[in-house]
């Protein structure tokens, strides 16, 4: 992914970086109002039932994933919202709705997967898709010189394709039962538990791609790539914990902290005490040579990144130390508070947008986000730290 990374930002030029950024902002949009929500929702519902001794669903699976193609159709009617929004054309909208229909799709599977605990069978399933990007951005100067957005987008979209159908491919020759009839009862179930879920993840993902709605409309093209840039090294910093999130999703919905108050407030205390340390050297010592490293790997174009970057590898301390808390607010089912956390959160981000940017252009952007998910990652470890009811 890293690769894929510094491939794409070296190609494009600024205005097409631009363009492309909108598409992934549009895309991650899409896929937490079409399906990432829903994917939560599935492990959460069905590793507790694994954890209680019933087997993972492969109908209620399908249940979801057919969910998730109907709501991607459906996704279509907002494009003229999604076209005002972000400023864009009907071509980027269209495309990246696909997109995030695609990517909702493959968290599907890799939600199927983590719920058995096969976690590096998840793993392997994102690794097709980045493996395959790669490979398909690194063989376009090939066959084109003057490399665009458009085809760069392309290259995205085949990459997910081609993951997605080996991930279904395997889960269907794999899975024990092919009917789904029987478990629209706990489609229902599912929903009747998870639906704030749904909602807290909507919710999330607006304030993490808010600032780039905003910038659309009140940022330069330069300060939209330049906050691109710096976003896409900011979530290779944050893949590590997405891996670790994935895990603790599934161990959290376990039986022994979904049932006791004290296991939660135990691994809350353990989490901060093993992780402050290592996460505080590591985002220390990027800080420090991102200057450099930066510069080497975009060339001078985007040194104005750095500072951006350097902003947002605080949100990534902060992160790290706090943010698992959240899966622990999800075992002891305090999804009501989650949202209203999520939408404070959001109006933070709103605000700081709305103040800093006009001044500060991308580090405007970035502190709203280091702020608003510092926020909901620290008040919901407080939370589970105070918690007095199982």
């Amino acid at each position: 992914m890293a690769v894929a990374t510094i491939v794409i930002v070296r190609l494009l030029s600024i205005d097409e970086y631009a363009i492309y950024t909108k598409f992934h902002s549009i895309s991650v949009l899409s896929t937490t109002i079409i399906g990432t929500g829903l994917a939560l929702a599935y492990v959460r519902f069905a590793a507790e039932k694994v954890s209680r001794g019933q087997d993972n669903s492969f109908g209620l699976f399908k249940l979801c994933s057919l969910l998730v193609c109907l709501a991607t159709i459906i996704s279509f009617i907002a494009i003229p919202i999604i076209n005002k929004s972000f400023n864009t054309t009907f071509f980027i909208s269209i495309i990246s709705l696909i997109y995030g229909g695609v990517l909702a799709l493959n968290k599907m599977n890799q939600s199927y997967f983590q719920v058995d605990e096969r976690f590096s069978t998840s793993g392997i399933i994102t690794n097709i898709k980045n493996i395959t990007l790669c490979l398909g951005v690194a063989v376009l100067p090939i066959f084109f010189s003057n490399i665009t957005a458009t085809q760069t987008i392309y290259a995205t979209i085949i990459s997910a394709i081609i993951a997605y159908l080996i991930g279904y491919i395997y889960i269907s020759k794999n899975s024990t039962t092919q009917t789904f009839s029987s478990d629209k009862s706990l489609l229902r179930a599912l929903f009747k538990e998870s639906w704030w879920l749904i909602i807290y993840s909507l919710l999330v993902c607006l304030f993490d791609q808010g600032c780039v709605i905003i910038m659309s409309h009140i940022a330069s093209i330069e300060d939209i790539a330049i906050y691109g840039v710096a976003s896409k090294y900011y979530a290779l910093m944050l893949t590590f914990l997405s891996s670790l999130m994935t895990v603790l999703r599934i161990r959290t919905s376990n039986q022994s902290m979904v049932d006791s108050k004290d296991n939660r407030k135990a691994f809350v205390l353990n989490w901060i005490k093993r992780v402050w340390w290592i996460a505080g050297a590591v985002c220390l010592c990027t800080i420090l040579v991102s200057r450099p490293v930066l510069t080497l790997l975009n060339g001078n174009e985007y040194i104005d990144a750095v500072p951006v970057f350097n902003i947002l590898v605080v949100g990534v301390f902060i992160g790290y130390i706090f943010a698992p808390n959240v899966a622990v607010m999800m075992s002891a089912k305090r999804y009501k508070e989650l949202c209203a956390l999520a939408l404070i959160s959001f109006i933070i981000n709103c605000v700081i947008c709305v103040t800093l940017i006009p001044k500060c252009g991308a580090i405007g952007a970035a502190v709203a986000v280091v702020i608003s998910n510092a926020f909901l990652n620290i008040v919901s470890t407080l939370i589970i730290y105070y918690d007095k009811k199982d």
